[in-house]
């Protein structure tokens, strides 16, 4: 039995995986490398670049220090397993795009060819920084999802209270409530007499 052109699109439409708008092309294929390792391999990355600055000549210097400064500040600000600050994974990569187009055009803008440790760390850092966006999964992990509760179904291991034990104890405390009210001022007023008689009794004659 042949199936209507409406059929078959329905049917690609359930086989075919569904993409998550916010994604940005990412996907989440399994062995794709974790945010939160990505974060790490970036400040790890930055601050090799920090300290190494101190090798090389000005310029070079002056750029390596930049990128890894940018490198360790864009990971701290980004939401994640290694972050602090508020900026999505989606902006993330965006901004680990333009990073790299930067260092990579670093030698040229800033004429480095005479530096060349310098050029040789920025392009091989460029290069790495590519396979590490490819290889990275940008999406934010769903949040778990909340057991229902309702009065039919109590959660397991929550101890039900029945009404008669509410009840009781509603009693119990009312009775306590009750006697704090008429035994309470009698009992301060005594304590309160005892103390001023205390005071005004005259010191014994030694």
């Amino acid at each position: 039995m042949e199936r209507g052109p409406q059929e078959a699109r329905r049917g690609a439409t359930e086989l075919s995986p569904k993409r998550n708008p916010g994604s940005m092309g990412t996907d989440d294929r399994p062995g794709r490398l974790a945010f939160g390792f990505h974060q790490g391999l970036e400040y790890g990355i930055g601050l090799y670049l920090v300290q190494y600055a101190a090798r090389l000549r000005e310029a070079g210097a002056a750029v390596c220090f930049v990128a890894g400064m940018a490198m360790v500040v864009l990971a701290a600000l980004t939401h994640g397993p290694l972050g602090i600050g508020p900026l999505p994974r989606a902006l993330h990569r965006v901004a680990d795009l333009l990073l790299i187009t930067a260092v990579a055009a670093a030698p040229l803008l800033f004429h480095l060819g005479n530096d060349l440790g310098a050029v040789l760390l920025l392009e091989v850092l460029a290069a790495a920084m590519v396979v590490l966006v490819k290889a990275t999964n940008y999406t934010r992990p769903p949040a778990p999802a909340r057991p229902r509760e309702g009065p039919e179904a109590p959660t397991a291991g929550r101890a039900v209270i029945s009404p008669e034990t509410i009840r009781a104890g509603a009693r119990a405390t009312g009775m306590m409530v009750g006697k704090l009210k008429q035994e309470g001022p009698r009992a301060a007023g005594q304590l309160v007499g005892r103390h001023l008689a205390k005071r005004r009794r005259p010191p014994t004659a030694s």
